[in-house]
């Protein structure tokens, strides 16, 4: 008796179906491909720095809208924000401490960097 192979070949039926929202739509059209959806509002320090122990270099990025404290005058009136990051890379668990000082307009007016140093520093308003 001579034993008969037979193949059959299933081709998978696939339906790709994408619901895009006109906001999304709009935001891929409108927002740059370099910036994030969630960068893409809010005004914003990218802060670049490098670790003192091994070199590496660290990108973060600053949400001046969110991430700054208020900082008051003995008279209780708002006089500028100060904001206190610590950065760790993926090298070393060595910790670059950033503190920086703003004026009432959210500009940058004193940077201090322990751990390391700064790089660059760009605002994106």
């Amino acid at each position: 008796m001579a034993s008969r192979r037979t193949t059959t070949t299933l081709r998978p039926k696939c339906e790709i179906v994408v619901l895009v929202s006109v906001s999304d739509l709009l935001q891929r059209l409108l927002i740059p491909r370099h910036m994030t959806v969630d960068s893409a509002g809010a005004p914003a320090l990218l802060l670049t720095v490098e670790c003192k122990c091994c070199g590496e270099f660290i990108r973060t990025r600053v949400d001046k809208a969110n991430d700054l404290q208020d900082v008051y005058a003995q008279d209780d009136r708002p006089c500028g924000y100060v904001l206190t990051k610590e950065i760790v890379g993926a090298r070393c668990r060595n910790i670059v401490h950033i503190t920086i000082q703003f004026d009432e307009h959210r500009r940058p007016r004193d940077i201090q960097v322990e751990g390391g140093h700064l790089v660059h520093l760009e605002c994106t308003d």
